[in-house]
């Protein structure tokens, strides 16, 4: 409204007076008060996008946490589950070898139980199967001795009864 309703006129009639003192009294006092606004403003600004800055580096200083974290529980559950599948392998491979062990030691009526049909399972059943084989063919051999034995003393006691027969004659 200043430039229109009073320096317009003003200049219409070239009094330059005048207009220097409407600028001095009241543009600059208007100019002085628009600028410190517009500081006011500015710093504002800046203490909002320092707060938006600090609110940013929370949340990322969260976020990392939160990352860090569910990596290491992810590490966690994968050494658990690691360890879960290593014990489901060698606690049975550890049954097979002890009845291995006990079917060499003699013991031909060890038998491994392994209730999977998984690989370790067919391993039990072949090991049992195994064994046995081996129990029975030693059955076998056992009373092949026997019959042998048998056969021996008969063989001996019919030697025995030639020889005196033959010392007889």
């Amino acid at each position: 409204a200043i430039v229109t309703d009073q320096l317009f006129p003003l200049s219409r009639k070239g009094d330059q007076a005048a207009i220097a003192r409407i600028r001095a009294e009241e543009v600059v006092p208007l100019i002085e008060t628009v600028n410190r606004s517009l500081d006011v403003a500015a710093e504002h600004s800046l203490e909002d996008a320092e707060l938006e800055r600090a609110h940013a580096g929370d949340a990322y200083s969260r976020t990392r946490q939160v990352i860090l974290l569910l990596l290491v529980v992810s590490l966690a559950l994968g050494i658990a589950m690691a360890l879960a599948v290593a014990r489901l392998v060698t606690r049975p491979l550890a049954r097979c070898v002890r009845t291995l062990r006990e079917v060499g030691s003699g013991d031909l009526t060890a038998r491994v139980t392994i209730d999977s049909r998984d690989e370790l399972g067919q391993l039990g059943t072949q090991l049992n199967l195994t064994a046995q084989s081996v129990a029975e063919l030693v059955q076998q051999v056992t009373e092949n001795a026997d019959q042998l034995g048998s056969a021996s003393e008969m063989l001996s006691a019919t030697a025995t009864q030639l020889s005196g027969s033959a010392e007889e004659t």
